[in-house]
């Protein structure tokens, strides 16, 4: 119940969704006796409840992006996605496009948005249930939060895992529905193959990393099927595509290790958002830059990025280092160059 309106599921308003449930084959919503998970008494499923409640929002982002038309300067996605959430929570947006265009977003815009004539504030609120704290989260410094206040980091895609070689090995699908095997260097038959100066173990993150991105192209290459250096130094790489139709296209060289210059960041944004992979080097405190992922040099694949393109998705050959969803920034830190595959 919601200011004397029913509702059921996540605040889904019976009185307003009467056409939303009918069109779903359900009648009469608007004389059911509410409780908790009143609807499963009427033989309705959670998902016709989920399906509803994500009408509801996407409407309510449509109707957030018309509202904010006229805001200068124009609102970022994610501001947007603040203010569909308030939409949902308070059926409107209240006095924020005045506000806006006075204040922009700046923390005194934290004080004076509100339900006019209600004065319910949605940025703040006295007690807090949470709710506020998370939009204003969302609004003013881009962060996606649960409803514990935790950051909630990644896209859309999915872990899972697979057997290879009698093993059972981590996969990851991406947002674009490709599956790349998680190989880790030194875990699996070849990790005492020799390579380079050493082992795959020791030395075969190239390697591995080619292994990981062929993988989500329908390839099932380990890093046994390799050798040689990653790249020559034309930057040619088809000799690893034997049996394949994948193209690789050399990123800039000599970047600015310590500080990614923005077009190439971008460049391998927007590769990702093609749904493709980009193989890509970085270097560690040994090597004079800085790395979360390696104290001297690493190769890794990227294999997802989120819908703001602030997080992309690290599938790393080191099992001891970091792997998944991360900052985008904090990524590509120390930056040596980059390679996109395409088919």
């Amino acid at each position: 119940m919601a200011a004397g309106i029913p509702t059921v599921g996540f605040g889904i308003a019976l009185m307003y969704n009467v056409d939303r449930f009918a069109a779903k084959g359900v009648t009469g919503v608007q004389n059911w006796q509410i409780g908790d998970n009143c609807y499963k008494d009427y033989g309705v499923s959670n998902s016709i409840i989920d399906e509803i409640m994500l009408e509801e929002i996407s409407d309510g982002k449509e109707a957030v992006r018309k509202a904010t038309a006229a805001c200068v300067p124009p609102l970022n996605e994610q501001q947007i996605d603040a203010l569909t959430a308030i939409m949902y929570q308070y059926g409107g947006i209240g006095n924020f496009v005045l506000q806006w265009n006075k204040y922009g977003n700046t923390d005194i815009l934290k004080d004076v948005v509100c339900q006019s004539g209600e004065w319910k504030y949605y940025f703040k609120q006295n007690p807090s249930d949470g709710r506020a704290e998370a939009n204003w989260k969302l609004f003013h410094e881009g962060i996606y939060v649960d409803k514990e206040g935790n950051e909630i980091i990644g896209g859309s895609g999915t872990e899972g895992n697979t057997q290879i070689s009698g093993m059972n090995i981590a996969t990851y699908t991406s947002s674009s529905g490709k599956t790349y095997i998680q190989y880790k260097q030194g875990v699996g038959p070849w990790t005492g193959q020799m390579y380079g100066n050493g082992t795959i173990a020791q030395q075969g993150c190239s390697i591995t990393a080619i292994a990981i991105a062929l993988s989500g192209y329908g390839y099932n290459f380990t890093p046994s099927n390799f050798s040689g250096p990653l790249v020559s130094i034309s930057g040619v790489t088809s000799q690893y595509a034997t049996g394949s139709s994948l193209v690789y296209t050399r990123g800039a060289d000599g970047l600015a290790y310590n500080q990614v210059q923005p077009q190439n960041k971008q460049d391998i944004i927007n590769h990702l958002r093609t749904g493709n992979a980009v193989i890509y080097h970085v270097l560690g405190a040994r090597k004079g830059y800085s790395s979360i992922y390696t104290s001297n040099q690493h190769w890794m694949v990227l294999t997802d990025v989120n819908a703001d393109g602030t997080q992309a998705y690290v599938s790393n050959p080191n099992s001891a280092g970091p792997n998944g969803w991360n900052n985008i920034d904090t990524i590509l830190q120390s930056l040596c160059c980059y390679i996109k595959v395409s088919q």
